[in-house]
């Protein structure tokens, strides 16, 4: 008799989606959180292999794209200190490379605070900057605006679990 105890909570482990979901939505009916966003990752790595499945279609790469980019930001928002640790090397990375293209003297970190802060999307302070340079900190902004909704959403699912 084979010992099932040692057995990884997988996607190869079912034969369709639709198992997957029943179980989650019955784990969730009985408060058990944390085992039902275990099944959702499962769920969305379900999802990812049926859309590399059927790559026939230009919609699926709307679909395949954010998946996968919420899989690796935040393992679909159940890890919160992953996207912490993305957020701390953008931070940096972005910061870096625009004192490289735009030769910056001062503070490394006020810079890296102002380039970064999503709120201050469009309010840029001096009025003699070039449009490379405004286009370089909006992109930064959208980018940092996305990694703290995915960090706040992913905070919000760790903290409902308890």
């Amino acid at each position: 008799m084979k010992d099932t105890s040692n057995r990884q909570l997988e996607k190869s482990n079912f034969i369709s989606k639709e198992s997957i979901v029943v179980i989650k939505k019955t784990l969730f009916e009985l408060g058990n959180k944390r085992e039902a966003y275990d099944y959702f990752v499962i769920e969305q790595e379900y999802t990812i292999y049926e859309l590399k499945r059927n790559n026939s279609n230009l919609w699926i790469f709307f679909k395949f794209s954010p998946l996968l980019l919420d899989k690796y930001i935040s393992h679909f928002g159940t890890q919160w200190y992953r996207v912490f640790l993305w957020m701390v090397i953008f931070a940096f990375l972005s910061t870096l490379s625009y004192f490289f293209l735009y030769s910056c003297d001062g503070d490394f970190f006020n810079t890296m605070v102002k380039l970064i802060f999503p709120l201050k999307l469009f309010g840029i302070e001096s009025k003699s900057i070039e449009n490379i340079d405004l286009w370089f900190i909006s992109v930064v902004r959208i980018i940092s605006a996305y990694l703290v909704w995915q960090f706040v959403r992913a905070f919000r699912i760790d903290t409902k679990i308890f």
